[in-house]
């Protein structure tokens, strides 16, 4: 089983506008999960535990779904 998630990327201006806010936090909330900026993204729908098999058709429903997107987009 894979826990799957669909989320969009956070570009690198905005990422380097957050980081000063996110280090402050940092030592405010001592019992928190941190990940390192280069995770960041917005969580748009968590799917939760997905078979393996399923994966092919997961990725294929959300890459029809990016391509209607007015932006760019990308499934990994």
């Amino acid at each position: 089983m894979l826990r799957l998630f669909v989320a969009a990327d956070i570009p690198d201006a905005q990422r380097r506008a957050v980081a000063p806010l996110v280090a402050q936090l940092r030592g405010s909330l001592p019992g928190a999960r941190w990940t390192s900026d280069a995770g960041w993204h917005l969580t748009l729908r968590f799917l939760g535990s997905v078979e393996e098999e399923r994966l092919d058709a997961v990725s294929a429903s959300c890459a029809s779904v990016a391509s209607s997107a007015a932006g760019p987009a990308e499934v990994r």
